[in-house]
């Protein structure tokens, strides 16, 4: 199944052509999950009446990413793992272990993780993890710009 490429110039650059095959490509990264049991789990996670608000922060290779807000103005971060993110439970799983081992045996300022679920056997129907958000910079938004000697010191 190519792509024809006798189309004409201005079918290539046409938004419906950016499209070809849009909906194979985007079912690999399909999750369905109930946000409104997210808000409840991010809620009682932060000992929290109820979450007023959650909106999609983004969408990377592994992870969709909501911000939650409560009914008092506190704001976290759910991560959903897509199913190519990898095997079922051990993403999830590794995640977690990864982000506590920095936190507690190194003392890295990463986010504290305040609930999660290895199984979409849950209210939420996914995998989820719920965690702080921290403020600040990332480190990708800041990496072209870094010095030799700044990548050795954030390597080492």
């Amino acid at each position: 199944m190519g792509v024809d490429f006798h189309l004409q110039s201005k079918q290539l650059h046409s938004e419906d052509f950016a499209r070809y095959n849009e909906t194979e490509q985007l079912r690999p990264r399909y999750v369905k999950f109930d946000p409104v049991a997210l808000q409840r789990v991010a809620a009682n996670a932060v000992g929290r009446d109820r979450c007023l608000l959650i909106t999609k922060l983004a969408e990377g290779g592994f992870n969709k990413i909501f911000l939650l807000a409560t009914d008092d103005g506190r704001e976290d971060i759910a991560r959903i793992p897509i199913p190519i993110a990898g095997s079922p439970h051990y993403t999830t799983a590794r995640e977690v272990a990864t982000i506590n081992f920095l936190r507690n045996v190194f003392g890295l300022p990463v986010p504290r993780i305040l609930a999660y679920s290895t199984s979409s056997n849950n209210s939420v129907g996914a995998e989820y993890i719920i965690m702080e958000r921290v403020q600040g910079e990332s480190l990708a938004s800041r990496w072209l710009s870094l010095t030799t000697d700044e990548v050795k010191h954030v390597m080492t």
